[in-house]
């Protein structure tokens, strides 16, 4: 690919992508309605942010819901 389109559309995608999570953001006061994205920003504690924590809730969000039977059979 040429890099004027390759970084063109990186632009593009990372604005996109950013205005995504803002709005929600912004606009969502409710835990219950948060987008996931919203809400893995508010994974917090007390002393600071967790990143074992913040990872583990992003590969949560990232995996299917509910597991395929294929999957949760013990063979």
């Amino acid at each position: 690919m040429n890099w004027g389109v390759t970084t063109a559309l990186s632009i593009v995608t990372f604005i996109w992508t950013w205005n995504a999570f803002l709005w929600p953001f912004l606009s969502v006061t409710k835990t219950e309605m948060m987008t996931v994205p919203v809400g893995i920003t508010q994974v917090s504690d007390a002393f600071g942010v967790y990143y074992a924590r913040e990872l583990a809730a992003a590969v949560l969000a990232a995996c299917r819901w509910p597991w395929p039977t294929s999957c949760s059979s013990a063979r």
